[in-house]
């Protein structure tokens, strides 16, 4: 959501300071009563983007989800991307956004992280110089080390644990194979499948795939299921379909039951590899439940995805930046059954979809 000037120049005009989210109760009391802030006014809040839009469907969603709460909420909102910036997904851009948009006034900062390795130093600078300003780092969509609470106080997150994505979908692959028992193509009581588990680097992504692959073997009736085929590609759905053909040129792909994928571009490119080789389609599993994997569901290509609830993030970030951007408790007449307990994280549960429920998600 791109700000003119004058806009930028009225956000920071109408910015109040901020009390860290650190300090105790009474601390807070008597800097929200030293801000002095009229009725009605509005905090400034920075939104930090990882990536241009287009580059990740769930997190095009979850940006969306937040500018409609400002709009909902009448806030005040600075926003940078990678994409006004010329670059894709790189921390230090991101760290001079973050600094951007502290000094023309932002109260508190929204950042979804970028999600290389190298990133690890950045996010600590970040929010270092967030913590000398006396502002506060809200991290959304994307989770950030555990590690990260404990060296500082002023960062929340507001995202989808990657272990319950993963968790979610070997659930849900469970689920499904007791349903179909026909999938059971050697009849000999063992799930046989393939895995395309996404960048090595990308730690989230071994994340998932290992709480997936748990998740089916913890069944007891499939506690003996094994690994057929495994690879890692970069999330392109092209590179995808190129690592599948590659297992049907094998002809080890001919043992292969199920498929579970890393996500729904993977899963995708998965099906044009097998439609493209004129093999029979495999149940396929995504995660992201995006546009089109959405449509591969209602299509009969793909049997399943998990959404991450983009709206609901989008919507508890905003009024979680906006609390501690006034002073207030972060948890502060937060939308739903969503608070604070002993972390500084809010977990939003993902949802199964399937062709039972797809055709809402596409509405």
């Amino acid at each position: 959501m791109k700000k003119t000037p004058s806009i930028w120049l009225a956000c920071l005009f109408g910015s109040l300071l901020l009390t860290t989210a650190c300090e105790p109760q009474q601390q807070n009391t008597t800097s929200k009563r030293q801000n002095n802030m009229s009725l009605g006014g509005k905090p400034t809040i920075g939104l930090a983007n990882c990536c241009e839009k287009g580059l990740v469907a769930t997190i095009d969603q979850y940006v969306t989800a937040v500018e409609e709460e400002v709009q909902k909420q009448g806030g005040k909102m600075l926003s940078l991307t990678a994409n006004e910036n010329q670059t894709k997904d790189n921390p230090d851009m991101q760290l001079n956004q973050v600094k951007q948009l502290i000094d023309k006034g932002a109260k508190s900062v929204i950042v979804v992280f970028v999600s290389d390795r190298e990133a690890a130093d950045n996010q600590i600078k970040i929010i270092e110089y967030a913590e000398k300003k006396k502002v506060v780092i809200v991290a959304g969509r994307r989770a950030v080390p555990q590690k990260l609470f404990s060296q500082f106080n002023n960062l929340y997150s507001i995202t989808v644990s990657p272990n319950v994505l993963g968790m979610q979908q070997g659930r849900m692959v469970v689920e499904q194979w007791k349903k179909n028992p026909a999938w059971d193509k050697n009849e000999d009581k063992k799930m046989s499948f393939a895995v395309l588990r996404g960048p090595q680097e990308a730690t989230q992504a071994k994340t998932r795939s290992d709480n997936a692959l748990n998740a089916i073997r913890r069944d007891d009736e499939l506690n003996n299921a094994e690994i057929v085929l495994s690879a890692h590609t970069s999330w392109k759905r092209e590179d995808a379909k190129a690592t599948v053909a590659k297992w049907i040129k094998s002809g080890k792909m001919d043992q292969v039951e199920v498929l579970v994928a890393n996500s729904d571009e993977l899963a995708l490119g998965a099906v044009d590899a097998l439609k493209e080789a004129k093999k029979a389609l495999i149940p396929i599993f995504g995660i992201n439940a995006s546009k089109e994997g959405v449509q591969a569901i209602l299509d009969g290509d793909m049997v399943g995805s998990i959404l991450p609830d983009s709206p609901t993030m989008g919507a508890l970030t905003y009024q979680v930046a906006e609390n501690l951007a006034r002073g207030k408790e972060p948890d502060d007449n937060l939308l739903g059954k969503y608070h604070f307990k002993d972390t500084r994280v809010i977990n939003v549960m993902p949802v199964m979809v399937s062709k039972e429920n797809a055709i809402k998600m596409r509405l």
